[in-house]
């Protein structure tokens, strides 16, 4: 980590206080699963349906921040998905009115979906306590496919879906897919997406985690409790790779022309809200405030990165940053206001040369009235890559934009300036 050696002006004087997240879950779900789940689409929609069950008074359908997508009777509801491309991640629950008519939850499943627009790769996977379901789109020409779980291998078969009933539902999980096409129909001489088989050349269908502790957590499928006059605030930071890929010339190997796995994305808000599949950020930091409390919770999360061999585009590392040095801290609390320490350090966990993406400022967070957000304050000393986006939310109003740096439109901006110092350095009342 490179060393942060500057003055903040308005830096907080207090003792650090770091309050981490965490997600409660038990080893047995609580709910019975949904079978029969199926995934059908037209040009601009998807529809999900699941085997229809008696006993339930009305099904609930969630994303993953406990937005609720459907409520009703009928099995089945459908995304509307317009020219997006992006993967589709609800939780279907199904509920039963109880003696005294309290509603209690009986099933629960997690679907991820993805729209037909979506490039080459599962079309569902369904996420439940006891066990992963897995079905990919099939490849041209292959005669075999291998399942990978957390980079060991599980199976090879030439089926395209996959069970997975060995699930410790207190751990997230990376499955990973890998198909073979055949040369010149013969299959003594296979190469797995039409690259050259090595050591290295592992030539994913697609990859993606999944976290089925997230079954069991009630919490995340309730909307957030919204208090009266503004009394809860969310503050969201992130950094992102704008493109699919970027290259890291002199960071390479040999110095060589590897490339690294972008988030292939612009800039919003509710990017954010996924914390169950592979997210498209590379690191993302976020305090839910409660001023009556002074109370502040914490959660951070960084994203998957993959490192490629350019000049075969084989695969070469699959690995998460650690964020060891990131935390937002020394809070400091009035009546009205907040103010905290942003820290943010997250290295390329595939290259140990590379340097990390940096950041360091002072944040405060003034009370809303409950009808307009308040006041923002940010002092902010970040490298010149990738992107940066800091937001602010209140209760049921509408996500307001603090800050974003856009290095694709800022002359000379490229990876070398995650090397130090920090390039930029802002100050936003907002």
């Amino acid at each position: 980590m490179k060393k942060l050696i500057f003055t903040l002006t308005v830096f907080l004087l207090l003792s650090l206080v770091f309050i981490s997240f965490s997600t409660s879950s038990i080893a047995a779900s609580k709910y019975k699963n949904f079978n029969n789940i199926e995934v059908s689409e037209t040009e601009n929609e998807l529809e999900v349906s699941w085997e229809n069950k008696e006993e339930i008074d009305y099904y609930l359908v969630t994303d993953e921040n406990g937005n609720v997508l459907y409520k009703g009777k009928k099995n089945k509801f459908k995304i509307k998905t317009g020219m997006s491309s992006d993967v589709h991640n609800v939780f279907l629950s199904g509920y039963k009115d109880g003696l005294f008519k309290e509603k209690s939850i009986l099933y629960r499943t997690n679907v991820i979906a993805y729209s037909k627009l979506e490039k080459k790769g599962f079309k569902k996977v369904v996420v439940a306590s006891n066990q992963v379901n897995l079905e990919w789109e099939k490849v041209k020409g292959a005669s075999k496919y291998s399942i990978y779980k957390d980079d060991v291998l599980l199976e090879t078969t030439t089926d395209s879906t996959f069970v997975d009933t060995n699930i410790n539902s207190l751990k997230e999980s990376t499955y990973s897919v890998v198909s073979f096409v055949s040369l010149n129909n013969n299959p003594d001489l296979e190469t797995q997406n039409d690259f050259s088989i090595d050591d290295d050349a592992k030539q994913y269908s697609y990859i993606i985690s999944v976290n089925p502790s997230l079954i069991d957590n009630e919490s995340s499928i309730q909307p957030m409790a919204i208090s009266d006059g503004g009394d809860s605030t969310k503050f969201r930071f992130m950094t992102f790779i704008q493109t699919s890929r970027t290259t890291l010339e002199a960071l390479g190997s040999s110095w060589g022309f590897d490339s690294y796995s972008g988030d292939n994305r612009s800039f919003g808000y509710s990017y954010g809200d996924n914390r169950t599949t592979t997210p498209k950020y590379r690191t993302m930091q976020e305090v839910d405030i409660l001023f009556s409390e002074r109370r502040a919770t914490y959660y951070e999360n960084v994203g998957t990165t993959h490192r490629y061999d350019d000049s075969t585009g084989a695969l070469k590392c699959t690995a998460r940053a650690s964020l060891a040095n990131t935390s937002f801290a020394n809070y400091l609390w009035s009546s009205t206001s907040v103010g905290f320490n942003i820290y943010l350090s997250a290295s390329n966990p595939c290259e140990t040369v590379a340097p990390a993406i940096d950041a360091v400022g002072t944040v405060k967070l003034y009370k809303s009235s409950g009808t307009v957000t308040g006041t923002s304050y940010l002092y902010l000393e970040h490298d010149g890559f990738p992107a940066y986006e800091i937001y602010r939310k209140t209760g049921s109003l509408a996500s307001r934009t603090i800050y974003t740096y856009n290095p694709s439109t800022t002359p000379g901006a490229d990876p070398k300036n995650l090397f130090a110092p920090l390039d930029k350095a802002v100050e936003v009342t907002n």
